[in-house]
């Protein structure tokens, strides 16, 4: 399986004294985030998103049992939750993915070819 997966620590007060407001970001057209999580905090101008799997939120069901389908899956559920914050995977900074196989990182160079910019990715199993 495929999980394309990130993480942030809280803001940390500016040199002013305040911080930015944190804002839960929700949407039907990504998988239901499971426990205490959020599908991603936006706090300003920046988004934390989640980690993803290839699950169809429509169906509940996983999709594909290759990892060039289910990466696609789960950019898909990442640019759902993306827009939903008022941004898009245009804007992406730094990517993470968790494969079930280290060779299966080749399958998503095409997938994020398709995007104008390019992220940073670190790709593990």
């Amino acid at each position: 399986m495929t999980r394309i997966l990130s993480a942030a620590t809280e803001p940390q007060p500016a040199a002013n004294g305040r911080s930015e407001q944190k804002h839960v970001v929700s949407t039907p057209d990504a998988p239901e985030a499971i426990g205490p999580y959020s599908q991603a905090i936006k706090v300003g101008e920046l988004v934390f998103a989640s980690g993803q799997i290839p699950l169809d939120p429509g169906t509940g069901q996983i999709v594909g049992s290759d990892s060039a389908t289910q990466a696609d899956r789960v950019l898909k559920n990442l640019q759902a939750v993306l827009l939903a914050s008022g941004t898009s995977l245009e804007n992406v900074v730094k990517t993470a993915a968790y494969l079930g196989f280290p060779r299966s990182q080749r399958s998503l160079w095409p997938l994020f070819q398709k995007q104008s910019t390019r992220p940073v990715n670190r790709a593990g199993g």
